[in-house]
């Protein structure tokens, strides 16, 4: 599956997150924190909440080095330059607020779920979703079944025109612009 561009967005409080940030729920979270590891030894993260006007960001040496001590509702793993290991998900779990969600963006590694509940069995994987334009370009995070699709592009958006109509052949068919993202439940009675 090919990757959407690094463009980074401009807009306001996502200054700095790449552009398909827009399509995860960052706003419906108290407090979020985005994670992007870059190679080994550098851990990049962004800190935000509601009402928030700017974003806080800084790095790490390691993902263990994270301020995880306060929980947090909304957390993102933004997996596409790195592959977590086993030791992240409990550490992740931890920084989580129960009943939040964690986001899973990168490559649909074969598998991943089960990893995960493995090493955190207070997290629960839902199915596989995915983040893609849409037929007017903003980004959506929708689950990654045909009917999903289906759905989004018959009943939800539905084309107006030719070139709409095209526009949704060719983005059911060509795999670029599209990211897998794995949302992660976290327990509510697990703290």
């Amino acid at each position: 599956m090919s990757q959407p561009s690094e463009s980074q967005s401009n807009t306001g409080a996502l200054s700095g997150l790449p552009s398909w940030a827009v399509a995860l729920p960052l706003w419906a979270g108290a407090r979020w924190l985005w994670i992007a590891p870059v190679s080994i030894g550098e851990v990049r993260y962004y800190c935000g909440s509601t009402g928030l006007r700017r974003l806080s960001h800084a790095r790490a040496r390691a993902i263990e080095q994270l301020p995880l001590a306060t929980p947090y509702s909304i957390v993102v793993l933004d997996q596409r330059s790195a592959t977590p290991q086993p030791s992240w998900w409990q550490l992740l779990a931890s920084g989580l607020d129960s009943g939040g969600v964690l986001f899973v963006c990168g490559d649909q590694t074969n598998g991943l779920p089960a990893r995960i509940r493995t090493a955190a069995p207070e997290l629960h994987p839902t199915e596989w979703h995915l983040i893609e334009r849409s037929q007017d370009s903003d980004w959506r995070l929708r689950p990654a079944t045909g009917a999903a699709l289906k759905l989004f592009d018959t009943a939800l958006q539905p084309p107006l025109s030719l070139g709409a109509r095209l526009d949704q052949f060719r983005r059911r068919w060509a795999q670029g612009g599209r990211l897998a993202c794995l949302p992660v439940w976290r327990d509510s009675k697990a703290q």
